[in-house]
């Protein structure tokens, strides 16, 4: 094969790469660190989000806020306490930062929202048991838009509600049933370019709404074949477009396009390096690493979506050293390479 026809295949995989239809996988190989070390300090966790090199867990059965260190995955601080008066947790479940560099949690012990500032100190709250505008039952999730808008999964309410930074009440949409719009004890909630994405939890499937709640599409049915979901929960969607899901009674992650056509899936029961038991929530950072609370299995899992150079097959390398800088600034996951390589190896290199 000439450089030029090396060239040709490179650039057919990066044009598919940044379509948003990669087709690239990830597997236990990607695993890069599990959050604790020591997988005593969490106690079924449950919400995670990150902030620069700050890694926040919300450790639920203890009524804490955990925050660990995102590179060496040790414990760096922690706030919070369950009992009774003004920012004391029951049942902290999720937790999101705004641009405002405050801290929201949603309590599902008490139906209420918790407003931090960055070092943990309390602010405020809202909220309260019940079905009246701005009350909840069971606000299994929140976001925030870059107005730092507060959207929650009232969950038991089959319905979203929008507030302001403040947690003064906007708007709210949805209501029970398995019509489009229709909830069934939905999850979890993501934001991306103006849309809302939503785990319909009891009717295993996603919905998709634009930012005032109006419908726009939904994918997803019952089962356990690929693009099927049994009680999907934690979704987000990363800054490329790519839509991750927790397929949480499937023990496993599926990934989507942005025009929500399947990719991959990655992740069986178990408890190994790798496997999940009910993962629950995720988030990926701008690197698209993946943040994923292994809940049952008390830890988050942390995996590599980037491709590295030195993880090319030595075979590979030997024929095309050339082309290794090219895989680089292309940012090509091994699977694209993987590819790349069968075609003239009839080797499988991919992860």
């Amino acid at each position: 094969m000439n450089n030029k026809n090396r060239l040709c295949i490179l650039l057919v995989f990066f044009l598919v790469f940044i379509s948003g239809n990669s087709g690239f996988s990830v597997n236990s190989s990607n695993l890069i660190k599990i959050i604790p070390e020591n997988y005593k300090d969490l106690n079924s966790p449950v919400g995670v989000t990150v902030s620069g090199n700050r890694v926040y867990v919300t450790n639920t059965l203890i009524g804490k806020i955990q925050i660990y260190d995102k590179n060496n995955g040790k414990l760096l601080s922690e706030f919070g306490q369950r009992g009774m008066g003004k920012g004391k947790f029951s049942l902290p479940w999720d937790i999101a930062i705004g641009n405002n560099d405050k801290i929201y949690i949603s309590d599902l012990g008490y139906h209420k929202i918790f407003i931090f500032d960055k070092n943990g100190k309390f602010i405020s709250q809202f909220g309260g048991k019940g079905n009246d505008k701005g009350q909840f039952t069971m606000p299994f999730a929140l976001e925030l838009d870059k107005k730092n808008n507060i959207y929650v999964v009232d969950t038991w309410n089959n319905r979203v509600q929008v507030f302001d930074s403040d947690g003064d009440y906007l708007f709210a949409f949805g209501s029970k049933g398995s019509h489009n719009g229709e909830f069934i004890n939905p999850k979890d909630i993501a934001l991306h370019n103006k849309k809302v994405y939503i785990t319909d939890t009891g009717n295993n499937r996603v919905q998709i709404f634009d930012a005032k709640g109006n419908f726009i599409s939904r994918f997803g049915q019952p089962g356990s074949q690929i693009g099927d979901f049994y009680k999907p929960a934690g979704i987000t969607v990363s800054e490329r477009g790519m839509i991750y899901i927790c397929d949480e009674n499937n023990n496993r992650i599926q990934v989507f396009d942005q025009d929500y056509r399947f990719l991959f899936t990655f992740g069986k029961i178990g408890s190994k390096a790798g496997r999940f038991l009910s993962p629950r929530k995720i988030f990926v950072d701008e690197n698209e690493n993946i943040f994923i609370v292994d809940n049952k299995n008390n830890r988050i899992q942390i995996f590599s979506t980037r491709f590295h150079p030195d993880q090319m097959n030595k075979k590979c390398l030997d024929c095309h050293a050339d082309l290794k800088d090219q895989f680089q600034k292309a940012n090509l996951h091994p699977a694209e390479k993987g590819d790349f390589c069968e075609t003239c190896h009839k080797v499988n290199v991919s992860l």
